[in-house]
């Protein structure tokens, strides 16, 4: 199978992600660098461990058409993934407007709120932390994907949010 290759976005950054699996092996090269991988399967409670290189980590993560919701080493993140054709659409105008307008920060897992940092009417900056959802008894900052002002806050301190459920809104 041909090594397959994905624009990552977080927040302000782009990362060039290529995935080669051949047989029993895969190697993931970000931005140059290749690294041998493996996403190793859920535990009950959702959790996954992914080997890259050296390193091992923990998380928890939720996928739709082109957004991950993703909890890495308890910081929660929303992450914009490209693959190579998507990439090119975009490039000559097919594909979307990724900056500006209405955007809903969700919950990537079921939780409780454990703190709302943010108001109606905040202007924020890429990265800032919005709210702090604990999960599986770690703590998660969910942040902003963009720079913004804060349209809506629809949670409150010590409330149980389910997976998907908005919690800030940006525009």
């Amino acid at each position: 199978m041909p090594a397959r290759r994905y624009r990552v976005a977080i927040g302000d950054r782009t990362l060039e992600v290529e995935v080669d699996s051949r047989g029993d092996t895969t190697t993931v090269t970000l931005d140059g660098e290749r690294l041998p991988a493996e996403l190793l399967p859920a535990d009950a409670s959702g959790l996954r461990r992914l080997r890259l290189g050296e390193r091992v980590y923990e998380l928890l993560l939720v996928q739709s058409a082109d957004r991950v919701a993703l909890a890495l080493e308890g910081v929660a993140l929303e992450v914009g993934v490209e693959d190579e054709r998507a990439a090119r659409l975009a490039q000559f105008g097919g594909g979307r407007a990724r900056a500006g307008g209405h955007e809903a920060i969700a919950a990537p897992m079921p939780g409780l709120v454990v703190r709302v940092n943010v108001e109606p009417g905040r202007a924020v900056t890429a990265g800032e932390s919005l709210v702090v959802l604990q999960a599986m008894k770690m703590e998660n900052e969910l942040a902003s994907p963009r720079d913004g002002t804060v349209k809506a806050v629809a949670v409150e301190a010590g409330q149980a949010v389910e997976q998907g459920q908005v919690l800030v809104e940006l525009e």
